[in-house]
C-alpha cells in the first residue's frame, strides 16, 4: 500500500486487524469507514518517523488528530504538533484526567467536544499505544452513538490489547478507570482463556499491528 492508496477503499471492515505497511502508525484500526473515524498509537511511536506517518494519515483523508497523550515515554508531542500545523492537519489535545473527574462531576466539556469530532469523523484517535485511553473514548462513543451495549464496547476495546489475559483482581487503577468511563462494570470482567478466539485475534494483532 502506497500513501496515495485509501485504507477505506482497501479495508473497508470495522475493527479489522490491518497488517503494518509504510507510514501507517502501530495498532491502527477503523472505527467508522464512512465516517473516517479511525484509531491508532501515537504516531511517533515505536520509532515510527512523524515524517512519514502524519502524510500517510492526511493521505488517508483524516482532517483532526484527537491527542489523548502528554508528552510522556519517548513520544514528543510538540514536535506532532509542530508537523501537523505544517501539513493542514488540525490538532485537539485533551486531559484524560480531567475527563475522567469530569465525568463523576456531570460537567463534560471535553467529552462533548470529543463526542462532537467523532460525529464530523475525519478524525485520528490516539494516546501512545492506541489501547487504553483511546479505547475508553471510543468505546464511549460506541455506546453512546452507535448504541452498542457496554459488552459489544468492551470487546472491542480488548481486541485493541487491552488486558486480555489479566484477572479481574490483577487490573491496574487505570485499567479499572479504562472501564468505568464507558460504565462497563467489573462483576461482567473475565480474562480471555488461550484457545477462545478473541484471545486468537489479541495474540495476532499483537503480531501484525503492534509489533515487538
Amino acid at each position: 500500500m502506497n500513501c496515495h492508496d485509501n485504507v477505506f477503499r482497501t479495508h473497508p471492515q470495522p475493527g479489522l486487524v490491518l497488517p503494518r505497511q509504510h507510514g501507517q502508525p502501530w495498532n491502527l484500526g477503523i472505527v467508522d469507514a464512512e465516517r473516517k473515524l479511525v484509531r491508532g498509537a501515537a504516531p511517533a511511536n515505536k520509532g515510527a518517523d512523524l515524517a512519514d506517518s502524519l502524510p500517510w494519515l492526511r493521505a488517508q483523508g483524516i482532517r483532526t488528530l484527537a491527542i489523548l497523550n502528554e508528552t510522556e515515554q519517548g513520544i514528543d508531542r510538540e514536535a506532532e504538533l509542530a508537523l501537523a500545523t505544517e501539513i493542514s492537519l488540525q490538532t485537539v489535545c485533551f486531559d484524560w484526567e480531567r475527563m475522567l473527574r469530569e465525568k463523576d462531576s456531570g460537567e463534560e466539556p471535553q467529552w462533548r467536544r470529543f463526542r462532537a469530532l467523532a460525529e464530523a469523523g475525519a478524525l485520528y484517535v490516539h494516546c501512545v499505544w492506541g489501547v487504553d485511553r483511546t479505547g475508553a473514548t471510543l468505546a464511549r462513543v460506541r455506546r453512546e452513538l452507535y448504541g452498542w451495549t457496554a459488552q459489544e464496547a468492551f470487546r472491542e476495546v480488548r481486541s485493541y490489547g487491552f488486558a486480555f489475559e489479566t484477572p479481574v483482581q490483577d487490573l491496574q487503577p487505570y485499567q479499572k478507570a479504562v472501564l468505568s468511563y464507558f460504565d462497563f462494570y467489573l462483576e461482567d470482567y473475565a480474562p480471555l482463556q488461550p484457545g477462545h478466539p478473541d484471545h486468537t485475534a489479541c495474540l495476532v494483532r499483537e503480531e501484525t499491528a503492534i509489533g515487538d
